[in-house]
């Protein structure tokens, strides 16, 4: 797991102008929070990336809570652990920033339609908040106290 790379999101590493942090990564981390990739090596030593994650923060006065964004893990990678590594990373991340704040939450929104990603969610000590219409759609928020 590492900071997304205007090369990880791109292809084109050879390019100067795509070298240093991608935009998304500058976007999120310019508000205190950060983008990630999962990338692993493939058969010629070239990293593709195969999952990635997003924070954002809401403080407000000692508490701090994060949603995460864009946890997505490639299909033909998943149940290999990539998106539960992905979800470590950010939630020792978040808790590494929030020493010294009476509590650290996180929330994670998802459909209620998406069963993997409801068990997923659970599986991980989130306990689902709300369930809210939006649109046509039931979504599920989580939270998490760290």
């Amino acid at each position: 797991v590492k900071s997304a790379l205007k090369t990880d999101l791109s292809g084109h590493s050879d390019v100067p102008c795509v070298r240093g942090a991608s935009a998304i990564n500058e976007r999120y981390s310019c508000e205190g929070g950060g983008f990630w990739v999962a990338t692993i090596a493939d058969g010629n030593s070239v990293r593709k990336v195969v999952g990635c994650i997003g924070i954002r923060p809401n403080i407000f006065e000692d508490e701090t809570t994060y949603e995460i964004q864009r946890l997505a893990v490639d299909d033909e990678y998943r149940s290999r652990g990539i998106g539960g590594a992905l979800l470590c990373f950010v939630e020792n991340f978040m808790s590494s920033i929030s020493v010294g704040r009476n509590s650290c939450k996180v929330l994670a929104t998802t459909p209620a339609v998406l069963d993997s990603a409801n068990h997923f969610y659970k599986k991980r000590g989130y306990d689902c908040k709300e369930e809210k219409l939006v649109g046509k759609m039931v979504m599920n928020t989580y939270i998490k106290t760290l």
